[in-house]
């Protein structure tokens, strides 16, 4: 009777890890999956189904401030993919969920790991692209009217030049090293929701494709311990979680149950994904 009312409408903000553990102690509890999550939301579900969009509106309503959109589409998508998942191996929720809470608490970490690497080449770079405004303001108080000598005369507009070249290429070298090493302040990897087949070159590594790939495996893991064989548990997985891998995945599963040895199954699934990329990748 409490679902109906708008239980969680004026509740702190828990964060989407929080939810998602409230959801598993419901589900151990004796409630069904939908209901787990229609206690995090304000009103019932219209109808009894999980799906990404409903799961996005309960987690923004309940996520921390340094919780990203990105995140939430990542934690909905893998709940979706776990009640899918259950459906599929007639399971318990549970340990589907699990896997799914340990995927985002990891992105989190990861999130946390990366500020902290951050934190400092932040600091250096602000105070080092101020430095040159600030010896400037600084010689003005000084009396040493620097700004007349780089207005007023050739020799100081050459200096100028000189100057704002080597700021500009500076901030452009800054950068490059930001970006080579994966820190995210100043470069940002682009979003990628599908992790890579075995044998396929490494792609920029960032949180949510990393905690993708970690659920994937968890799910494996989850499949095999419910008595499902490799072949079924991975087109099991794959069904759920959808997209370029998740196909990839399922063909390797109907592949290996029909015989093919394994290292053929995973080239045949690559060669059809390199198949399908754009004429000018490789």
């Amino acid at each position: 009777a409490a679902i109906n009312e708008p239980r969680y409408a004026g509740s702190p903000r828990v964060g989407v890890a929080q939810v998602i553990t409230s959801a598993i102690a419901r589900l151990r509890g004796g409630g069904t999956l939908v209901e787990a999550f229609e206690e995090q939301s304000s009103r019932r579900f219209a109808t009894q189904r999980i799906t990404v969009e409903r799961l996005i509106t309960v987690f923004e309503q309940r996520r921390l401030p340094d919780e990203s959109p990105a995140q939430v589409l990542e934690a909905a998508r893998g709940v979706t993919a776990a009640a899918v998942l259950s459906d599929e191996l007639g399971c318990q929720a549970v340990p589907c969920l699990e896997a799914v809470l340990t995927a985002y608490r990891q992105m989190r970490l990861m999130q946390n790991l990366r500020s902290q690497a951050c934190a400092v080449p932040k600091a250096t770079v602000g105070l080092l692209s101020a430095l040159p405004a600030v010896t400037v303001a600084l010689g003005e108080l000084l009396g040493a009217r620097p700004l007349a000598f780089l207005l007023g005369s050739p020799r100081g507009v050459v200096c100028l030049v000189l100057g704002g070249c080597c700021y500009a290429a500076g901030l452009a070298w800054m950068r490059a090293l930001l970006k080579g090493s994966g820190l995210c302040w100043l470069y940002k990897a682009p979003s990628r929701h599908d992790s890579r087949l075995p044998g396929e070159e490494p792609a920029v590594a960032h949180d949510c494709g990393s905690s993708w790939t970690i659920l994937i495996l968890c799910m494996l893991q989850v499949s095999l311990r419910q008595g499902s064989s490799i072949p079924r548990a991975l087109d099991m997985v794959g069904k759920a979680v959808g997209g370029d891998c998740g196909a990839r995945m399922s063909e390797v599963g109907s592949s290996l149950a029909r015989g093919v040895p394994w290292a053929d199954a995973w080239h045949a699934a690559m060669a059809v994904q390199h198949e399908g990329a754009p004429a000018d990748s490789s």
